[in-house]
């Protein structure tokens, strides 16, 4: 009698810990996917003409690893050289409601080629965000000479690419 009403509050116990730990999908019969590469778009200036990038994570069950940030610039229309001026990865902090600074890289090295090339460079710190939601953000700054201004400093808008996980 006494083993078998263990046995019984095990089986209970056990049962009721799975519903409450396990995936909705799983506790549906369906096992869930754990974890999946996704590419954001890349985003470029209009033309595309000065700059793009893009970021490649990890999508995994209630986190994100951001593994690859990629991007690629150029000179043409007037500017002398150009660098990557940041990437900076943010997690979603419940707490606050708001996203905190959890790894930044940058500046890149100087570089002066003319036209938008197909090679991209890249970051690739693996980071993991114990957060559902994170944002990359990234900024490349221009230097120009003009004959009515001399040299002065532009910078492009900041990116944002926003991961979720799954």
């Amino acid at each position: 009698m006494r083993t078998s009403h263990l046995i019984l509050i095990s089986l209970a116990v056990f049962l009721i810990s799975m519903s409450t730990t396990w995936p909705a999908d799983a506790r549906k019969g369906t096992v869930p996917q754990l974890s999946h590469t996704v590419v954001t778009p890349q985003q470029c200036d209009s033309t595309p003409k000065y700059y793009c990038a893009f970021v490649q994570y990890i999508a995994g069950y209630g986190n994100v690893t951001v593994d690859i940030r990629a991007y690629k610039g150029a000179t043409d229309g007037g500017a002398f050289k150009w660098r990557l001026l940041y990437f900076k990865d943010y997690y979603w902090d419940a707490g606050c409601q708001c996203y905190r600074l959890s790894m930044s890289f940058g500046p890149s090295n100087w570089r002066t080629n003319y036209y938008l090339p197909g090679y991209y460079w890249s970051y690739s710190q693996d980071n993991t965000l114990n957060s559902s939601s994170a944002l990359v953000r990234a900024r490349f700054h221009y230097k120009e000479w003009t004959p009515s201004q001399g040299t002065y400093d532009w910078y492009s808008p900041i990116l944002n690419f926003w991961l979720n996980s799954h």
